[in-house]
């Protein structure tokens, strides 16, 4: 395992390109965030890394010239690479005692250390011995505060699932403990227990010492890789004892149910977002990534047409019928009068 380290002039920077950034002491700097490129361009990736520093050098210059808006120069304090085999090359970027342009409110305090690649697909093993190398340097800082990547402050995926998931083991050369960031599992992804299609991805998140709930955020990434958007967010706070039964430290109340606000097929990644107020990580669960089919919504049942009430009719009294009895009292009571006149005619 070995470490080589490549300063601007051993990587061939354009001189002009001028290093940029503002000079600073190096006791304003307090620690690191993590970062990672997301580029392939320019440079022979074979098995997802670098494999000479023929390839490092290139890319290296490419890196110059990949945000403009920023500068025409390299936006990371130092920038690494992956050569396999446990061997690594670090590059210097803008380098100690300079501004960086990677991460707003933080670029005058925390010095940027990217990855060379997309970590969310490269398969990354831990990068201890870059931030050991980093840390012993006569320009580092007496005492480090926690390492935390970008999307700690940031809406993003960066610094990538596989360059995440080691932080927690890389705070102990510089604050002698660990941090605590979130762990859980997505059990169901756009269906039920019975295996129907569904609209949700249901789980569950928490994280040790942390008395709340964290939030869920559900991100689509491009076939590459690349962050898309988030498409569901939500709240790890629905009963689940099963989980308190296995985990002693886990609260009830660790599971979510988040509803996808996009149909077809998706490439999905769901993290726990790590508590506010700490230093931690967000953390891609258990589980994630995965390639789902999401279903259109069903169409809203008709609104059945009411049948109309036909009003009973109004009740009619009947008829008084007593002046008609007394009618044809009086007409029977004048016939037999007649009859009677007229047998006493005979």
């Amino acid at each position: 395992m070995s470490v080589t380290f490549l300063s601007r002039s051993d990587w061939g920077a354009n001189a002009a390109h001028r290093r940029r950034g503002h000079v600073v002491p190096d006791s304003q700097f307090v620690g690191f965030v993590a970062h990672h490129t997301v580029t392939t361009v320019n440079i022979d990736f074979r098995n997802d890394h670098a494999t000479n520093l023929v390839e490092v050098r290139r890319h290296m210059r490419y890196l110059q010239t990949i945000r403009p808006d920023l500068g025409m120069d390299v936006p990371y304090s130092f920038v690494f690479f992956w050569l396999g085999d446990g061997d690594w090359a670090v590059c210097e970027g803008r380098g100690w005692g300079r501004t960086g342009a990677h991460t707003s409110g933080y670029n005058s305090t925390r010095l940027a250390v990217a990855f060379a690649g997309n970590a969310q697909i490269v398969d990354l093993p831990n990068p201890r011995a870059v931030f050991e190398y980093l840390a012993s340097s006569p320009h580092a800082p007496a005492v480090y505060q926690p390492i935390f990547s970008h999307d700690k402050v940031y809406a993003t995926a960066c610094c990538g699932t596989n360059y995440r998931r080691w932080l927690p083991e890389l705070q102990a050369p510089y604050t002698g403990e660990s941090m605590t960031s979130p762990k859980g599992h997505v059990d169901l992804y756009a269906e039920t227990d019975d295996g129907k299609p569904s609209q949700y991805v249901e789980g569950w998140a928490y994280e040790p010492g942390f008395d709340g709930y964290n939030e869920i955020h559900i991100w689509e990434f491009s076939d590459k890789g690349e962050a898309l958007r988030v498409i569901g967010t939500g709240t790890a706070d629905q009963s689940r004892p099963s989980v308190a039964a296995v985990f002693p430290d886990a609260p009830v109340k660790c599971g979510f149910k988040v509803k996808l606000t996009q149909t077809g097929n998706r490439n999905i990644v769901v993290f726990a977002i790590d508590a506010p107020g700490t230093l931690g990580s967000n953390t891609n669960l258990t589980g994630s990534p995965r390639a789902v089919t999401v279903p259109s919504a069903p169409a809203p049942a008709p609104t059945p047409t009411p049948t109309p009430t036909r009003r009973a009719p109004e009740p009619v009294a009947a008829p008084d019928a007593t002046p008609a009895v007394k009618a044809w009292s009086r007409i029977i009571s004048l016939a037999n009068q007649i009859s009677d006149i007229g047998e006493d005619n005979v």
